[in-house]
């Protein structure tokens, strides 16, 4: 096979399979990164830093290196930032994880599984007005796509949470002819 290092499908499979592989090989692993450290990484992504920089204070492992290379050949793949994100959320890089998801944010800023993801992570953290706005973006944009079955149930559980059934009843009414799949 020739290899393409701008075909940034194939850094994402290789960064996955590596992910997948590092989380069952090593089960529960321990935070790579202190608190001060990721929030210093997101002051720096958030001023338009390279990938280098966010690579450099992370010990290497084969998921991040994949990971690395792909960002590194492919900076404006929203899939690669998104798989990262979740990859170190997955270690407990919370801090990073968020750098991680806010930089896919600055690519598409209402990209569905972005902000469900994202959300995720803020609703786990007791962050539940972050998730919501993040849940809430692509929802109430006109562009085709951004309802998903995904946001709307996690939307419609938090709101139900929060006793709020009326705006629940017309989130579902506004997207269930939204969504695409069953």
């Amino acid at each position: 096979l020739r290899i393409d290092p701008s075909d940034s499908y194939s850094h994402l499979a290789l960064a996955r399979l590596q992910s997948r592989r590092e989380r069952s090989t090593f089960g529960e692993l321990k935070k790579t990164c202190s608190d001060e450290t990721a929030d210093t990484k997101h002051s720096l992504l958030s001023k338009g830093i390279t990938p280098e920089t966010i690579a450099q204070s992370q010990p290497i492992s084969l998921a991040r290196q994949a990971f690395y290379n792909g960002i590194n050949n492919c900076p404006n793949s929203i899939h690669l930032w998104q798989a990262w994100a979740l990859h170190e959320e997955s270690l407990g890089n919370i801090s990073f994880a968020r750098s991680l998801f806010q930089r896919a944010l600055c690519i598409d800023e209402i990209n569905p599984y972005v902000c469900h993801g994202y959300g995720l992570l803020e609703h786990r953290s007791g962050n539940y007005d972050a998730a919501q706005n993040l849940w809430e973006r692509p929802l109430h944009s006109n562009r085709e796509g951004t309802s998903t079955a995904a946001l709307v149930c996690s939307l419609g559980k938090l709101l139900v949470a929060k006793g709020e059934l009326k705006k629940t009843r017309d989130l579902y009414m506004k997207h269930v002819t939204r969504i695409k799949s069953e």
